[in-house]
């Protein structure tokens, strides 16, 4: 059975954590081997095939962290810091925020110690690689967030919550799913030396660093004085700002949305999935509510049926795995568009089925398609539809994976008889009201195909 909203939004939280715990370790693995490494810095160059790899080893560098801290930042948001935490159903949250915490501390820390010890990766790390949407000095900004003071403090509080309250932590976590995570406590503190000397150290050294570019040339800025850096344990997320789609805006495409409708959207804010392409990045499906799926026969498990109940009525892959979601959560977005496919009423109820079937499953941050135990976002109208009718949905290779982005549905609806647009909401002709009818066609090429210069991220 469900657990209550609480508890719901803990288990999410700590199956995302588990999941980008996950996605780490493969990272840390496929991490530059240091024979490669010092054969660059003698050559002080990198081929384009090195170029290549580093590019996307540290795109999966960078999305895994961003996730981890915009998960810190909510549960930071949730219980009020750990200075604040007093009532036992917050120590949970505790947990699962200290081992993200710690988990990006040591992510930079490997970053700086084996991959971009020398100046020559360093430089690197610092360009812009568009083709992955990588601006240019996140690796100043790593190196800064690892030594900053302030930082620093956090953790050691953290810490300092763990030890005072380390029985009372252990009681509200027995026979909970989180108590493998508090019992790895320990051995992931191994990978944040908590001296303070350490962390002062550090900061000599940035300070140091920026102390002798500064006099090998007067002209160049300091790495580090000209980043922007706020106090926030996310500093690289943005702040949260409300969205453009409004409720009245959500009950007029609710009145239009029929089960198997396709649901893209778009954030205007900084992106936590650096492998989702394009202006449009991400989908979700609407599976509508439980009366429909009665009224089309749908047969789903009893543990499925609890979940697709009450306001759940769109299937979503996002960090915390593919789950129902209300059409408020979904919709929560800057701009949407919303795709028909075209399909007998019969043939959507076998897609909902099957797209059914991957609920509660993992999140897929490595954007590959070969694997089906963890989904993308689009991965999910992917299993639900494609060989439908015998109508396979092509995949396109990115980066040597084969994927399907948010924005090859839209091709398929705009090239193909597969779906057709109905609705649009957000860009251009369509930022102050719904546009549906034959106009969104041409709204929808234009937003994405036919602009001449579009911001992915804006």
């Amino acid at each position: 059975m469900p657990y209550s909203d609480d508890s719901h939004q803990l288990l999410r939280i700590h199956q995302a954590i588990t999941t980008l715990d996950q996605t780490l370790e493969t990272l840390l693995l496929e991490a530059p081997k240091q024979a490669e490494l010092a054969q660059i810095i003698t050559n002080a160059h990198f081929t384009s095939a090195q170029d290549d790899a580093i590019a996307h080893w540290f795109a999966g560098f960078i999305t895994v962290r961003r996730n981890l801290l915009s998960l810190v930042d909510i549960i930071i948001n949730t219980t009020g810091g750990p200075n604040k935490i007093s009532l036992s159903h917050s120590y949970p949250y505790f947990v699962l925020g200290y081992s993200a915490l710690c988990s990006v501390y040591r992510m930079d820390r490997y970053l700086i110690t084996k991959v971009a010890h020398h100046t020559i990766v360093q430089r690197k790390l610092n360009q812009a690689f568009p083709s992955h949407r990588i601006e240019r000095k996140q690796f100043n900004a790593i190196y800064k967030s690892l030594v900053d003071p302030l930082n620093a403090l956090r953790i050691h509080r953290a810490h300092r919550t763990l030890r005072k309250q380390y029985k009372a932590i252990r009681i509200a976590v027995e026979d909970t799913p989180i108590e493998l995570t508090f019992a790895g406590l320990k051995k992931q503190e191994r990978y944040v030396n908590l001296s303070r000397s350490n962390f002062l150290l550090n900061w000599l050294r940035s300070r140091r660093l920026v102390w002798r570019r500064r006099g090998a040339s007067a002209k160049q800025k300091s790495v580090f004085t000209v980043l922007e850096y706020g106090g926030r344990i996310a500093s690289e997320i943005s702040l949260p700002r409300p969205k453009r789609v409004t409720p009245q805006i959500r009950g007029e495409i609710a009145a239009l949305l029929k089960p198997g409708d396709i649901l893209v959207t778009r954030h205007r804010r900084a992106l936590t999935n650096l492998f989702l392409p394009g202006f449009w990045p991400h989908a979700a499906l609407y599976v509508g509510y439980d009366t429909d799926r009665t009224r089309m026969g749908i047969g789903i498990t009893s543990e499925n049926a609890d979940y697709w109940c009450e306001m759940n009525c769109t299937l979503e892959a996002l960090k915390d795995g593919v789950h129902f979601r209300p059409l408020s959560d979904t919709l929560s977005v800057d701009a949407f568009v919303v795709l028909r496919p075209n399909f007998t009423e019969q043939q959507v109820a076998a897609a909902l089925q099957r797209a059914s079937t991957h609920r509660g499953k993992g999140y897929n941050f490595d954007f590959d398609f070969f694997r089906s135990d963890h989904l993308v976002c689009t991965e999910v109208v992917y299993r639900a539809f494609d060989g439908l009718d015998g109508r396979e949905m092509p995949l396109q290779e990115r980066m040597g994976r084969k994927t399907l982005s948010a924005e090859d549905l839209l091709d398929l609806a705009l090239d193909t008889d597969w779906a057709d647009p109905i609705a649009i909401f957000g860009v251009d002709d369509s930022q102050q009201q719904l546009v549906t009818g034959t106009e969104v066609r041409r709204i929808l090429d234009y937003s994405y195909r036919s602009k001449p210069t579009r911001e992915t991220v804006n």
